[in-house]
This record gives C-alpha cells, sequence and structure tokens, in this order.
C-alpha cells in the first residue's frame, strides 16, 4: 500500500471515530465555512453533511453570541481556545443553548489555518435554572 493511500485511510478512520460521540464536531476554515461536520452535529442540528460542509457555520446555525464575534475571534486567536455558551437555530427553527468549545489550529507559518468547534447542548440543563431564576424574581415582586 503506498503512503499516501495509507495516509488516507488513516484520515477516513480517524473521521469515522469522530462519528462515535454524540458531541456535535465540526471543522471551520478561516473564514467560517465548514469542512467537517460529525454525526453528532447532524443529530443536534437537523442538517446532513453533505448540506453543511462548504456553509458558513454561524450562518446556517443563526449564532448568537455571548459577546461580539471579532472579541470571540481576538481571544481564540491569541490564546488558541475560547469556550462558551452560545445559541444556535436546528433545521427545524427551534433554538439550542450548547456549551461551545474552539481550539484554533495553526498552518507550518504558524497562521490561523482552521478551528475545531465542539458543542454540548444544555438546552435542558439551562431551562430548570432560568425558570427557577424567574420565579425567584417574580416571588420578589409579589405583594406580600
Amino acid at each position: 500500500m503506498s503512503r499516501l493511500r495509507k495516509s488516507a485511510e488513516t484520515l477516513r478512520e480517524q473521521a469515522a471515530l469522530l462519528d462515535l460521540t454524540h458531541d456535535t464536531i465540526f471543522v471551520r476554515d478561516v473564514n467560517d465555512v465548514i469542512t467537517y461536520w460529525n454525526r453528532g452535529a447532524e443529530e443536534l442540528y437537523g442538517w446532513k453533511r453533505n448540506e453543511a460542509v462548504g456553509k458558513n457555520s454561524h450562518d446556517l446555525n443563526q449564532t448568537v453570541f455571548p459577546a461580539p464575534l471579532e472579541d470571540i475571534t481576538a481571544e481564540l486567536i491569541r490564546t488558541g481556545r475560547w469556550e462558551g455558551e452560545l445559541i444556535h437555530t436546528r433545521r427545524d427553527g427551534t433554538k439550542v443553548v450548547s456549551a461551545s468549545r474552539w481550539s484554533l489550529q495553526r498552518d507550518g507559518q504558524g497562521r490561523p489555518a482552521a478551528t475545531l468547534e465542539t458543542n454540548n447542548d444544555i438546552t435542558e440543563r439551562n431551562g430548570p435554572r432560568k425558570r427557577c431564576s424567574r420565579r425567584r424574581r417574580s416571588s420578589r415582586t409579589s405583594p406580600a
């Protein structure tokens, strides 16, 4: 087997491993265009791999950021990582709150090349907390 063919086979096997997780994993290039989309992303967001690859991730997911994207990107470039909560919109229009982690890949010259993004759905985890918080606020403002 040629070295090139062996390398391609190894990459396919590694990509198949990423499909085993329920976490969403996708890779974006420096223009935020999706270059890899795993099965977990398909399941959570409703977009098949062939529908997502080639699209701008923030447009596809209608991402709502906790801070200006420019600030988040600056931190990613400065530290190589970013973590925070994002709101995404699924294909069916429902919202999902995600605990998101971004890791920057650099090329041989140290320039940003791609971002690996992993997301965990925490919508249900946040729901009870928000309802409880609303109840506390309303009980404080209710007449005695």
